[in-house]
């Protein structure tokens, strides 16, 4: 099944707390430090990259090609160094 179906029980759902938990602080220091746009925080099992994880795990998304606002941000180095820190420092 493709879709998100709550009653579906993955591997990574053990750790939702812990997804969440890294997620928020994540969301914060990029917003907060690399001047990013705030989408907020989406839960996506239907994530491949996720579903079947064995540990906490999120996905973080630098932004989209298909916006000229985000696609100019993806471009610079400067943004993307920006991006990087930001998500090490909230890991830290």
């Amino acid at each position: 099944m493709d879709g998100d179906d709550d009653r579906v029980a993955y591997p990574n759902n053990s750790f939702d707390i812990a997804n969440l938990e890294w997620a928020f602080r994540i969301h914060r220091s990029v917003v907060r430090s690399a001047n990013a746009h705030d989408d907020g925080l989406k839960r996506a099992r239907f994530m491949g990259v996720l579903r079947y994880q064995n540990r906490p795990a999120v996905l973080v998304e630098g932004g989209f090609l298909s916006n000229s606002r985000d696609a100019a941000n993806i471009y610079s180095a400067a943004h993307r160094e920006a991006l990087a820190q930001a998500v090490a420092d909230a890991l830290k």
